[in-house]
């Protein structure tokens, strides 16, 4: 999770092996920490449901608050691949809500507004534009907090970007042929798309 703690240091009273509270806390942390890595691994596989299996147990084994921004991110993760955005942005949400400074939780906010938008035919993108708008917030959120943090996460977050002007200059590119074809002015919108498609350039 790029310099973010998994846990928190478990306190040792004495000695580690008469500590039963030690003993106890490091098990659950031991379960916890299997269960996570079963679950990157069927995720590495393309086995996002037995993943999400994996993790949502694993995020109720060991210090479940002290590590729900994680957690919650790679469960957010396995239920977009599953194409339940709707579940991926609640988890996403909650990784936010324990910590807010998460960038990877901001680039999945911004993948799920992104995966909406993509969905969308061209009438249904000029009526929804706070999907996108939402997407590229998200995503320059995450790239700023990445910059500030150090996690090798500024590439993702640049990638979304990139994406998100691209389809932002294809619904404006759309849009205007659309408007002269039908006997509208239509230049301003191309000019627009065509600053997009720029902007995309530099990010992908």
């Amino acid at each position: 999770a790029g310099p973010h703690d998994f846990g928190q240091a478990i306190p040792v009273r004495g000695s580690p092996r008469e500590d039963f509270g030690f003993l106890r806390a490091l098990s659950a942390r031991q379960r916890q920490l299997a269960l996570f890595t079963v679950g990157l691994m069927y995720d590495a596989f393309g086995y996002n449901a037995e993943a999400l299996v994996s993790l949502t147990q694993a995020a109720g084994e060991g210090e479940g608050a002290a590590v729900a921004d994680v957690m919650e991110y790679f469960i957010g993760r396995e239920q977009s691949a599953l194409g339940d955005l709707d579940a991926a942005e609640a988890a996403f949400t909650r990784a936010l809500g324990a910590n807010p400074r998460y960038a990877r939780a901001w680039t999945g906010i911004g993948s799920v507004s992104m995966l909406r938008a993509e969905a969308l035919d061209l009438a249904g993108r000029l009526a929804h534009p706070e999907l996108l708008s939402r997407a590229r917030d998200a995503y320059e959120r995450a790239l700023a907090l990445a910059e500030a943090d150090g996690p090798p996460i500024q590439p993702v977050a640049r990638v979304g970007l990139g994406y998100v002007a691209r389809l932002e200059g294809d619904t404006l590119l759309q849009a205007g042929d659309q408007d002269i074809r039908g006997g509208l002015p239509g230049t301003g919108k191309l000019d627009a798309a065509v600053s997009r498609f720029g902007a995309a350039i530099a990010d992908l």
